[in-house]
Formats: structure tokens, C-alpha cells, sequence
């Protein structure tokens, strides 16, 4: 499929390809870190996200934007602008805007606001990971709400750190937690049962 590109912003193709490969980079270098620290070899994961920003891979950045809500007979206690859910693939890795509203689940079911931080990147295991390590690494869930009675206008970017298509996910430690998974069927499954 075609990707299509906003006219009234010449610059933005570019600029959002540029952060694509730098997003796609710093998941790599993480997911060294994290082989590492599972006592595998430090390039162990390399091999397996080697087709990203290709057609090889569904490895992408996704451009969120909720527009603002003025009339306040609209909005409701407790109201959610996304509901709660874990992303399917590796790693994401969000940049967000200063208007809050993310919420991560603490291990007793409760929400923690994830308060954004002036040049932070925001990290999240995601279900493929968990899969491989056996849910040693659990795949965060994750919401975005209305803060406070207000909806302001709320800008967040999320890369997807996705293996290449062929790549078969099964748990590293040798048990049988989850079956083995090829990564292409187990996202565009997700998709079908989502959308």
C-alpha cells in the first residue's frame, strides 16, 4: 500500500522518515542492551529487526492527534480518549506533548499517569517481547485519558519497533509459555480482530 503525505507540508515526508531510521536505531540499541541483560548475545535481536523501514518489516511511526473538546457537557468523569491496550509487536517508543493524559497499569490493576517529561522518549515493552522472555519482560498496558476535566488538543508520535515478517517468535527460555508465533500472521491478526 501507498503511503500518502500531507500536501500543505513539503517538509514533513523528510522529516518524519529522518525520525523513522533515528526512532528505528535507538530500538535496536535498546534491544542490545536488553539481550545483553537476558544473557544472550548483544546482537541477538539485530538479525531479527533487520528489515525495518522496508516492506521486510511492519516496523512504523504512527502520528496521533486528538483534537480538543471545548464543549464540557460532552466530557465525562472519567472519560478515555483510548482505551486501555498493549501494543503487539517489540518496543515502542512514544514522544508525546506536554498535555498529559497517558496512563500506564500498575501490577494490582491500577493507573499510574505517566507524566510527560521535556525531551524524553517514553518506552514500552510490548507483546512480542513478553512472548519471547516468557513474560520475564510484561508488555505494558496503557491508556490515554482526560486530565482533569479539560481536553486540550494532545499530540503523541509512536514508533513501533515491529521484527521482520518471517521472523518466528517463540520463548527464549525453552518452555512453552506461548506458542511459537510468526511475527507478520500475529500482528495483521491483531488488525483484523482490532479494525
Amino acid at each position: 500500500m501507498e503511503q500518502k503525505w500531507p500536501q500543505e507540508v513539503a517538509s514533513f515526508k523528510p522529516a518524519l522518515l529522518n525520525l523513522n531510521r533515528k526512532a528505528t536505531s535507538l530500538g535496536i540499541r535498546i534491544l542490545q542492551g536488553l539481550a545483553l541483560a537476558m544473557g544472550l548475545d548483544r546482537h541477538f535481536f539485530d538479525g531479527l529487526h533487520k528489515g525495518a523501514g522496508t516492506r521486510k518489516s511492519l516496523t512504523s511511526t504512527r502520528c496521533n492527534y486528538y483534537p480538543e473538546v471545548t464543549d464540557e457537557t460532552v466530557i465525562v468523569p472519567n472519560q478515555i480518549r483510548i482505551g486501555e491496550h498493549a501494543d503487539y509487536v517489540t518496543l515502542t517508543l512514544l514522544f508525546q506533548d506536554d498535555q498529559g493524559g497517558l496512563e500506564v497499569q500498575r501490577k494490582d490493576g491500577s493507573w499510574c499517569p505517566v507524566l510527560p517529561v521535556p525531551g524524553t522518549i517514553g518506552l514500552f515493552v510490548d507483546l512480542l517481547l513478553q512472548r519471547w522472555t516468557a513474560d520475564k519482560l510484561k508488555a505494558t498496558v496503557h491508556r490515554v485519558i482526560v486530565p482533569e476535566g479539560k481536553c486540550p488538543a494532545r499530540q503523541s508520535i509512536a514508533h513501533f519497533i515491529v521484527p521482520d515478517d518471517d521472523v518466528e517468535v517463540k520463548c527464549l527460555d525453552g518452555s512453552d509459555t506461548y506458542e511459537p508465533v510468526n511475527t507478520r500472521s500475529f500482528v495483521t491478526g491483531i488488525f483484523d480482530k482490532t479494525y
